[in-house]
């Protein structure tokens, strides 16, 4: 009966198969789940307690900033840890994601290809996930810095913790964060459908906070790849004061137009 600290499995098979109680956690306390291997049991996230039972997923050795109270820069922060031992891959038989349950993701390098080690990667292998509107599931999203650096903006930040990913720039980009492996499916979207902020519940003022980036869209995307897999897109927004130069040049050689016409009739 899990009420507080942290069980680390050291299983050298990379599975675990005993069931977690949360069911002692008080009305304040949050538990979360996740690491890399396998648990071979189907859990669920959501906000309650019981067996199985978890408020968060987070691929990985996670520090949720939800779970911390620590501060850099004026913004919660994760812990400091190794970039390799924060990203990962984590597994479990099925999965439950209900209402209010949340999955932290990390990516380390936006021009990466590698799930698992530039970013996090959750698999189910039997059961249904069933997309739905106003499911109320959230998904926050975080950076982390591979190399050390300070910003005048965000503090001071150790490899490791979180951080501006390696490669940031503002191009449009996609990676899978959830798979189902095996008999498990995904249903309720049809490939290369984007799900909008009515099916998933998408924070990612951490990362924004942490790239000084606050006008790029995080949406999920649905592909049907063996029994379904989720996306996580980012798609970058211009700056309003980019939208003016562009209109600023669009107009130029309709006053050039204009001005020449006038200059013309000055001369008749």
């Amino acid at each position: 009966n899990f009420k507080y600290g942290k069980v680390a499995i050291n299983d050298t098979s990379g599975n675990f198969n005993d069931d977690f109680s949360t069911t002692g956690i008080n009305a304040d306390g949050k538990s979360m789940i996740g690491g890399t291997g396998k648990f071979d049991k189907t859990i669920t996230i959501a906000p309650g307690t019981g067996n199985n039972t978890f408020h968060e997923l987070d691929p990985g050795t996670g520090a949720a900033s939800s779970l911390s109270t620590g501060t850099t820069g004026g913004s919660p922060h994760q812990s400091v840890q190794k970039p390799g031992d924060t990203i990962g891959t984590f597994e479990a038989t099925g999965l439950t994601w209900s209402d209010g349950g949340i999955y932290n993701w990390e990516i380390s390098d936006m021009a990466g290809s590698t799930t698992g080690t530039d970013w996090d990667l959750f698999k189910f292998s039997s059961g249904t996930l069933a997309l739905a509107a106003n499911s109320g599931r959230k998904i926050k999203i975080f950076g982390i810095t591979t190399a050390g650096y300070t910003s005048a903006s965000t503090g001071t930040h150790p490899a490791g913790g979180e951080g501006q990913p390696d490669n940031w720039d503002y191009t449009p980009r996609e990676f899978k964060f959830l798979e189902a492996t095996g008999s498990a499916t995904i249903t309720g979207a049809s490939d290369g459908e984007l799900l909008d902020h009515n099916y998933f519940d998408i924070n990612s003022d951490d990362f924004e906070w942490m790239t000084q980036d606050y006008h790029g869209v995080w949406q999920v995307k649905y592909k049907q790849e063996g029994g379904g897999a989720l996306y996580l897109t980012y798609t970058p927004v211009p700056e309003p004061s980019t939208y003016v130069m562009v209109l600023g040049a669009l107009f130029l050689p309709v006053w050039s137009f204009f001005r020449r016409r006038f200059r013309r009739k000055e001369e008749e």
